[in-house]
């Protein structure tokens, strides 16, 4: 667990980065994907080999399937990226570059191994903030770091306005979102 004044600074990062873009997009309409969800859900048993399947990494086919879903539809995606999946997958391709959204690190905020934090923490201010849905297949425990430390995003998740913007997803047979 993190010390008090840890997760304030990480919430002070989170928050800055967060509404420096978000005053960009107001009054547009925004959905938030989660990079990891969509990246890990994307494989299937038929195209890896169990041998060969990393769960640090993402498959990039199921963010840019979702990307595209949504900028058809005239939506602003913004592809929320753990720091710890850069890490993994060392680069971000040269089409989602514009889309990505890269939570504060630890040379922001000083805090070491808050990655996980920081990108969970994002996607909820996020949906917060522009009120608009947010895209993910992962449910949080109420005893994650996130949850424990935010009372204000423990509530608005497990609120019906919470609820209500949070899509869950499915891949078709050909892969498509």
């Amino acid at each position: 667990r993190f010390s008090l004044e840890d997760i304030q600074e990480v919430r002070l990062c989170v928050d800055e980065a967060v509404l420096a873009k978000s005053a960009r997009l107001r009054g547009r309409r925004v959905i938030v994907l989660d990079c990891w969800s969509l990246g890990r859900d994307y494989r299937s048993p038929g195209k890896y080999a169990a041998e060969n399947y990393d769960s640090r990494s993402i498959d990039w086919d199921g963010v840019r399937s979702a990307v595209r879903y949504y900028k058809d539809k005239d939506v602003i995606p913004i592809a929320l990226l753990s720091r710890r999946l850069l890490r993994d997958d060392k680069s971000i391709p040269a089409d989602l570059q514009r889309e990505i959204f890269i939570p504060p690190g630890k040379a922001r905020h000083g805090v070491m191994f808050t990655d996980v934090l920081c990108a969970e923490l994002s996607l909820y201010r996020f949906a917060m903030e522009l009120n608009c849905q947010y895209v993910t297949n992962w449910s949080m425990a109420s005893d994650s770091d996130c949850f424990v430390s935010q009372g204000d995003v423990r509530e608005w998740a497990y609120s019906s306005e919470g609820a209500r913007l949070k899509v869950e997803f499915i891949w078709d047979t050909l892969g498509s979102y």
